[in-house]
């Protein structure tokens, strides 16, 4: 008999942060942009969950996972490390982490989706077959 394990990603809900305006942009007005994004609040959102009772959710640290965690799993949310870190360097940092975590489900033998920027507040689900033991 076998098991399917199941994997959801789902990138944060939609930051109440407007992006800079200008023609030029000075580093030191993208570098305070940043922090103040990194604390911002989310637009609540919708995540359809397909149906699946979760038993789990790991969030990054970041405010606003954790924040939209909170609002689409009712239960325990396990806060991790970021994993940006480890990314590829030559990806633009808004593909890092969703390429990195795809490569590595991918890697371990798990279909999904593949997509180059995960849209807000939406389900990616991951599948794999397993023995039961």
């Amino acid at each position: 008999m076998e098991l399917t394990l199941k994997i959801g990603l789902v990138r944060h809900y939609k930051v109440k942060q407007d992006y800079p305006k200008g023609a030029f942009i000075c580093g030191r007005d993208v570098n305070a942009w940043f922090q103040t994004y990194d604390l911002a609040d989310i637009e609540a959102g919708r995540t359809d969950l397909k149906g699946i009772e979760w038993s789990r959710c790991y969030s990054s640290s970041l405010s606003r996972a954790v924040k939209t965690a909170e609002l689409i799993f009712q239960g325990p949310i396990t806060q991790m490390a970021e994993l940006k870190e480890i990314a590829p360097p030559a990806l633009p940092a808004r593909l890092r982490l969703p390429f990195l975590l795809w490569a590595i489900l991918i890697r371990r033998g798990f279909n999904g989706p593949k997509f180059k920027i995960a849209s807000n507040g939406e389900l990616y689900l991951f599948e794999r077959q397993q023995p039961e033991s």
